[in-house]
């Protein structure tokens, strides 16, 4: 069983700026620490009943493309795995997608897929509440994330 998840910011920036530092400096704003060239390690944290909980989680850019020019957007590929044990924890794929909204305003999506592990064992898991953890933990990154952006892009 896949979930996904789906969040929306919008920001003042131009888009041609919020597109350059997507493509050239992807890592830099994805936060966390470097791992090598086209990847990050970033914890990814959820306020579970009033306490922080975090996981270690290894972001790797797979790709940047801009499909049709900026009529469209363009999108920032994604891939994350937990940095240890990572068959215990869900596998990500997702992408930040940019959109021009107006001369001075883009939009910024971020656009997830998760898949539990252990089968069916993780998925009711999932989905008795550790979807909450996913969803809040992920959330929270993309939001540090286009704080990071806006503050490079304006």
């Amino acid at each position: 069983m896949k979930r996904d998840v789906q969040f929306v910011r919008s920001l003042q920036a131009r888009y041609s700026a919020v597109k350059a530092i997507l493509r050239d400096r992807a890592t830099e704003v994805l936060g966390g620490t470097r791992c090598d060239a086209d990847a990050v390690e970033v914890s990814l944290t959820a306020s579970v009943r009033g306490t922080d909980m975090s996981r270690p989680v290894r972001i790797e850019v797979t790709g940047f493309d801009e499909p049709a020019g900026a009529a469209t957007g363009a999108h920032l590929h994604l891939r994350g795995n937990a940095v240890r044990r990572p068959g215990l924890f869900p596998h990500l794929e997702c992408r930040i997608n940019a959109v021009p909204v107006a001369e001075d305003r883009t939009a910024l999506f971020l656009v997830a897929t998760y898949k539990p592990p252990l089968g069916m064992l993780g998925g009711l898991a999932d989905a008795l509440a550790l979807y909450r953890f996913g969803e809040s933990s992920l959330e929270r990154w993309f939001h540090e994330v286009v704080d990071r952006i806006e503050a490079d892009a304006g």
